[in-house]
């Protein structure tokens, strides 16, 4: 292979909830919740990427918020294209979307979400057919074979939807394929490696409490959590409310109103409209609760680091996130995150899951109590801690490993 820097085409997707017109339900629901960490992690590690050794290309499915410093900082100097291989303006980047365009986009998100739902017990016919027909299949194709990229990275496993038909065409075209993903037992990254085997390599993200190597077998490497330097600390706060996706911020601040007398909570939110803001603080009336909008990312760990409990939801990269600086964790269970089963067990007595049930309430506000006096001691902290910048050490690992994975599979096809 030649020395010109590997051209890598990564794919992710976001679910942003809107939160202008959100007004807080009467009971507690579990509806579809917004979901960003596939983006946040492909931005954490193409921001620190070194750009003569990699050319990154760039597809991205659903929203963005253009309040976010990190977007807003990373997207505009990235070469991005729609799912149909367009290259998308600068000047695009940060509109509004149009009333017509929002409807066809949530349009979309009900059918992909209704086709996850009924996967497995469609015949496997019926269910190739609604892929393409949900995820525009045809023009990925053009695409891919008109970029030819020496690698396709998909930032999550690709198990159903957009990630499912890219890598399914990547791997018809004979393109070579990386993927991103959480770090869960060993058990689950066994069937990872069995179950997929069109997939080259793996970039595992997640906490190391075992000690295990920075590789599991010939294809897998592991990352640690990609949190920027340690910021300054910000005003203190005993409870913070990663309130991302708008139900879930609403789960937090009952949460916060069952607190102890004098617990001052922090309720971080993407820009709220005025409607917005008036209902969250009826919600939160009797409490002790800031606002703050999206932080930078020296902001948002010193916000973990310096909260005694971060209220979230159950996304496996928000709570390996917070663990990671020595913060326990409230977790608020939605469709598509991380199940108790799923993280390590070394991790389990420092997160506490919730649901709607009373008895998850129970124990979850009996560990909050504790962790508010005492906060727990976590083996993984002063690792952990040595990394002056973990998302720059987690973009170097992927950037050597990617090279790694490219010129085996260039050196087995030369053979």
């Amino acid at each position: 292979m030649s020395e010109r820097p590997i051209r890598a085409l990564f794919v992710t997707y976001a679910f942003v909830k809107q939160t202008e017109d959100f007004v807080p339900a009467p009971s507690p629901a579990r509806p579809w919740p917004a979901r960003i960490g596939v983006l946040k992690r492909f931005l954490r590690l193409v921001e620190h990427l070194p750009a003569d050794a990699i050319e990154v290309h760039w597809v991205h499915y659903g929203g963005l918020d253009p309040s976010d410093p990190l977007i807003r900082r990373v997207v505009p100097g990235l070469r991005r294209y729609d799912g149909d291989g367009a290259r998308y303006e600068l000047a695009r980047f940060g509109r509004r979307p149009t009333p017509l365009s929002e409807r066809i986009r949530r349009i979309r998100y009900m059918l992909n979400h209704l086709v996850t739902r009924l996967r497995g017990r469609l015949p496997a016919t019926v269910d190739a057919i609604v892929d393409e027909i949900v995820d525009e299949a045809p023009g990925v194709e053009a695409f891919l074979e008109r970029l030819q990229p020496d690698v396709v990275v998909l930032a999550e496993q690709p198990i159903s939807g957009r990630m499912r038909v890219v890598s399914r065409i990547a791997h018809r075209l004979g393109l070579l394929q990386v993927v991103i993903n959480d770090m869960y037992p060993d058990e689950v990254k066994e069937r990872l490696l069995r179950d997929e085997p069109q997939v080259a390599g793996w970039f595992l993200l997640g906490l190391r409490p075992s000690g295990e190597p920075d590789r599991f077998g010939s294809r897998m490497v592991i990352g640690p959590p990609l949190l920027a330097q340690a910021g300054r600390p910000r005003d203190g706060a005993d409870v913070t409310i990663l309130g991302y996706d708008p139900l879930v911020a609403v789960q937090g601040i009952r949460f916060l109103r069952r607190c102890p007398p004098g617990t001052v909570g922090r309720l971080v939110v993407p820009a709220l409209g005025r409607r917005q803001r008036r209902a969250w603080a009826r919600e939160a009336a009797g409490t002790d609760l800031r606002f703050t909008p999206l932080p930078d990312e020296c902001q948002y760990r010193a916000m973990l680091a310096g909260s005694r409990v971060v209220f979230g939801k159950n996304g496996f990269q928000q709570i390996a996130e917070t663990l990671a600086v020595g913060t326990p964790m409230i977790a608020w269970e939605v469709d598509g995150g991380v199940p108790d089963f799923g993280i390590d067990a070394a991790l389990r007595p420092f997160v506490s899951f919730l649901t709607p049930a009373p008895e998850t309430w129970d124990t979850a506000l009996s560990a909050t109590r504790q962790w508010l006096d005492v906060r727990p001691a976590m083996p993984w902290v002063e690792e952990f801690g040595t990394l002056p910048c973990p998302a720059r050490h987690g973009a170097e690992l992927f950037a050597a490993f990617l090279r790694d994975v490219v010129a085996a599979h260039h050196g087995a096809a030369a053979r």
